[in-house]
């Protein structure tokens, strides 16, 4: 009886995560047939023009990352000393499968993270990226509360339409093929700040970023949501499992 509890928070949270999945494929499918392909709609009407990159339709830009962000930036490069009660460092490691692993960060003061805050606050709409160590991983802020960051790239857009643009760009498998030719370093692999904010992308007009965000948003959110679902699950799961075994909890 108790294993048929368990499996039931089991299977509820595989379903979730198999939900998560095809909303990601669902978010980059539309990315790319809308900014790889250029079959945004209305594109049957649109004109294509030269550019540094090839053709692309009139009105859109080629753009480097720095120059679609207010601040691109990293986290501390210092270790703080760990606490039992405090907030989050957060490193490459933590992220997983696009998502921040909160209970796998340990904790540092206050006073280290108002220090760390000082020159990197990810806030709703940023874009956390891994470019040391484990390249790739990558995380749109979502969280409501103040976490700090070590050894990770920050991604602020300049504007909050580009968001989840910058977001699955980044997330794009050929995007990031693309960047692990071209990191550096031997025995560690890296992008450097200065690499990231050279780096060049293609602008859409607005108006198709508008529409984009329409679509894509609504994706993004409920994504985030099924995670939070998942976390409060786990949590429940792994309280209930020895409440159940001791007979605290009734069958």
């Amino acid at each position: 009886k108790i294993a048929f509890i368990l499996s039931t928070y089991d299977e509820l949270i595989e379903n979730n995560t198999r939900r998560i999945q095809i909303l990601e494929q669902m978010a980059q499918t539309i990315y790319k047939e809308w900014f790889v392909n250029f079959r945004f709609p209305g594109y049957e009407n649109t004109k294509f023009v030269d550019s540094a990159i090839g053709k692309i339709p009139e009105g859109w830009e080629v753009k480097n990352y720095e120059s679609v962000c207010s601040k691109l930036t990293d986290g501390t490069h210092a270790t703080p000393k760990p606490v039992k009660e405090g907030y989050s460092l957060v490193t490459g490691r933590n992220i997983k499968n696009g998502f921040i692993d909160f209970s796998d960060c340990y904790k540092i003061s206050k006073k280290d993270h108002e220090e760390v805050m000082k020159r990197s606050r990810p806030e709703i709409g940023d874009i956390i990226f891994s470019n040391i160590g484990t390249l790739g991983n990558i995380h749109l802020v979502q969280e409501r509360f103040e976490f700090s960051i070590k050894n990770v790239a920050l991604f602020k857009p300049l504007k909050k339409i580009y968001s989840n643009y910058i977001f699955t760009h980044l997330k794009s498998s050929d995007i990031l093929e693309n960047l692990h030719t071209k990191a550096l370093g031997t025995s560690q692999k890296f992008f450097s700040l200065e690499f990231l904010r050279r780096h060049s992308l293609v602008l859409p007009h607005e108006i198709v970023l508008i529409a984009f965000n329409n679509i894509i948003t609504p994706i993004i959110d409920l994504r985030y949501s099924l995670y939070i679902k998942n976390q409060n699950l786990r949590r429940t799961r792994d309280l209930l499992l020895p409440k159940l075994m001791s007979g605290e909890v009734e069958v």
